[in-house]
């Protein structure tokens, strides 16, 4: 496990505690704030999801990361922008992120961003699961893409700016068209998984002609097979980086302070 991680994981279990055995409450209308926001990140392996999501982030905000496989704690902790400004935690099981979900509820001040890195994964960990209760085919899949409808409508609904990176899956449609969904175990959750977000920007790098560096794009809208949502309306079509701080100051402007982590 990463240095951070070692730090950082023992003082995150004193402030947010998981009640694995407590439903997630339905959606608070009241608690949908200005400073809310669901955003997706898609791209493929190593394009920089972590990296934006975790090294990008606005100045003094307070973020929780829930990282759920536990090779990204090394990862992350290379990328992390600020440390002091963060808590880790190494989500294991649905119950402990749906533990979390409902603490961040009862406790929507205590962060400015929430970051789960990934939903791949988590949808890997509800698979396991299942097979372990001994469910498998149609059943299976349609079982774990209830549960992370469940726990992502959730999360996007919590009152916080939420982050949330998704491998993407690029293959051919049945019409022959090239399309790009969620790398999803369950036919359903990658359907209707983007409808989820406020905010879908599909990342991308090209290699260059001259194949000694990348061209990197952040698309915002939805560009021919290529996925993108923009709720506030307030971004390009291409913003020309990955820069998380600089894309919720255009839509949402400065964070609220939040009190410094212990």
């Amino acid at each position: 496990m990463s240095e951070t991680a070692k730090r950082a994981l023992p003082a995150v279990k004193s402030k947010v505690q998981p009640a694995a055995a407590t439903a997630i409450p339905k959606k608070i209308n009241m608690l949908r704030m200005r400073h809310s926001f669901s955003i997706c990140l898609v791209g493929d392996s190593g394009v920089g999801k972590t990296r934006m999501a975790f090294g990008t982030t606005p100045p003094g905000s307070r973020t929780l990361g829930l990282v759920t496989e536990n090779g990204l704690m090394s990862v992350v902790d290379d990328v992390l922008a600020r440390p002091e400004d963060f808590d880790m935690r190494l989500v294991k099981t649905s119950a402990e992120f749906r533990g979390i979900v409902n603490w961040l509820y009862q406790n929507p001040d205590r962060f400015n961003i929430v970051v789960l890195d990934s939903a791949t994964a988590l949808m890997n960990i509800l698979y396991t699961e299942c097979v372990n209760k001994g469910m498998s085919g149609f059943g299976l899949y349609g079982k774990i893409s209830e549960d992370l409808r469940k726990l992502m409508v959730a999360f996007c609904e919590l009152p916080i700016i939420t982050v949330t990176t998704v491998l993407e899956d690029n293959h051919l449609a049945d019409d022959g068209s090239r399309k790009i969904e969620p790398r999803l175990r369950g036919r359903d959750a990658r359907g209707e998984f983007f409808a989820w977000f406020d905010e879908v920007f599909h990342m991308n790098k090209i290699l260059d002609e001259g194949e000694t560096s990348f061209t990197y794009s952040l698309y915002t809208a939805k560009n021919g097979f290529l996925p993108g949502k923009d709720r506030s309306g307030k971004l390009e079509i291409c913003e020309p980086e990955f820069n998380l701080a600089a894309l919720l100051e255009k839509m949402v402007g400065k964070l609220p302070e939040r009190p410094p982590l212990a």
